[in-house]
């Protein structure tokens, strides 16, 4: 599961070589159930030094992702778009800076207009954003990982993997205490 810049991993979280725990999470930023799905994940991983989370787009929006089925907004596309311009542009502590921001705000974020003002409130030059987040690259990265998504047969979201095995179900089959358990039958190595 790569893509041309690998997505971006947690900043306390174990190389992906290191850890025994690989989480990888496919999800739309505009996707309600994402926020629940992401306390999950860091309350499980939280002092651990042998997990690895990362994060993949799966935008519900053909303007990012031409395999989604849903097109429910636009802003998707342009969120995503943006959050892979900071890291591109800053790193991937900007990505999650942006991810955490954007989970944060999620009930709130309503237009581009908010998600520019925010960017210049995180630090963020928007202009620079804005000229990267157009950028071919970054369109081709969104719509690759949405490709690996489908390419397993899987679509929609939020999806969770666990050591490269799916969690059954979209997220709102996989409750929290479901999620703990395959942490700790991953963690024993099973």
């Amino acid at each position: 599961m790569t893509s041309p810049r690998t997505s971006a991993s947690f900043p306390s979280g174990a190389s992906v070589a290191a850890a025994g725990i690989r989480g990888i999470v496919f999800g739309d930023m505009r996707d309600h159930r994402l926020v629940a799905l992401d306390r999950t994940s860091r309350e499980l991983s939280e002092g651990r030094s042998d997990v690895s989370y990362r994060f993949r787009h799966y935008v519900k929006h053909e303007n990012c992702n031409p395999w989604s089925e849903a097109y429910e907004n636009t802003l998707s596309c342009y969120v995503a778009k943006m959050m892979e311009a900071a890291a591109d542009t800053q790193g991937d502590e900007a990505f999650w800076k942006f991810y955490d921001w954007v989970l944060a705000n999620q009930s709130t974020l309503d237009s581009g207009r908010a998600v520019n003002i925010a960017a210049h409130q995180l630090g963020f030059v928007p202009v620079d954003l804005l000229e990267r987040a157009g950028s071919a690259e970054v369109r081709d990265r969104i719509s690759a990982e949405g490709f690996v998504l489908e390419s397993m047969g899987k679509r929609g979201g939020p999806w969770v993997f666990i050591n490269e095995r799916a969690v059954t179900g979209r997220f709102e089959v996989a409750s929290p205490s479901l999620l703990a358990k395959i942490f700790a039958a991953a963690a024993a190595g099973k």
